[in-house]
């Protein structure tokens, strides 16, 4: 089991360790996972978080439940202020990883937990707030999906640069150049792998990205500018993909 520096010991605590710190632009926690649930709240800035289902764009104000024992990365994609509650009674938690929405409820509790002592058995109120953030995880809305990721790790190492650097002003030569690869064949690994063409894939790593960031407060006009768009292209894109995303009748 690899566990990232600073990462408390839970197994000595009573019960929980939180964590909050600040992180710069860029700063990655590599690849690790702990035999108790996480759960990672950013009150500021955008991160992605990586497991085998694939790397999530989140926005602020939104939580990733981790599972136990759940491989993850962890890349800050702007600088980030983030809390995270290692919890000790796994048998308690049964949904997998996920992103859901923080409701202002939950919100005042998760501040609220980062300020108990954890150096000590918990408190009956200590315990009641735990267990109201059980709930209110459970009942909190789901469904951002993740954008795919491959398994094989010169693919692997290209798509965490593109999302690191997602503008279209670098092209598929460039990333594919920096993986020792050529564009020839990370077309055939992202069909073979994930179905999907680069350009697919990168697109859906635009949407989220945009989303993530228009969540934060950012002008369109800069994330379009980010992401190489003309202010018209950007909002075509937008328009096109909530299109897609719409049901349609039968």
């Amino acid at each position: 089991m690899l566990l990232p520096a600073g990462t408390p010991n839970v197994t000595e605590l009573s019960s929980f360790a939180p964590v909050v710190r600040h992180y710069p632009r860029g700063h990655c926690v590599s690849a690790h996972a702990h035999p108790w649930p996480q759960l990672l709240y950013a009150s500021s800035g955008v991160l992605s978080v990586e497991t085998d289902k694939g790397s999530w764009i989140v926005p602020p104000q939104r939580g990733v439940w981790l599972p136990p024992d759940c491989v993850h990365v962890t890349q800050m994609l702007t600088e980030v202020d983030l809390a995270s509650l290692y919890l000790k009674d796994s048998e308690h938690w049964s949904f997998g990883c996920e992103v859901m929405e923080v409701s202002p409820l939950l919100r005042e509790l998760i501040v609220a937990a980062l300020h108990i002592d954890v150096e000590r058995p918990l408190e009956h109120r200590e315990k009641l707030l735990m267990g109201l953030i059980v709930e209110e995880l459970r009942a909190a809305p789901r469904g951002v999906s993740p954008v795919p990721m491959p398994a094989s790790d010169r693919l692997l190492a290209l798509c965490r640069r593109v999302i690191a650097e997602p503008s279209l002003k670098i092209s598929l030569d460039e990333h594919a150049a920096a993986a020792g690869l050529t564009a020839k064949t990370v077309s055939r690994l992202f069909d073979r792998e994930l179905g999907i063409g680069f350009r697919q894939w990168r697109q859906m790593l635009h949407r989220s990205y945009a989303v993530a960031h228009l969540a934060q407060g950012t002008p369109a006009k800069v994330v379009a500018s980010d992401l190489g768009y003309t202010a018209s292209a950007f909002s075509a894109m937008l328009r096109r993909d909530a299109k897609s995303d719409s049901p349609t009748d039968n």
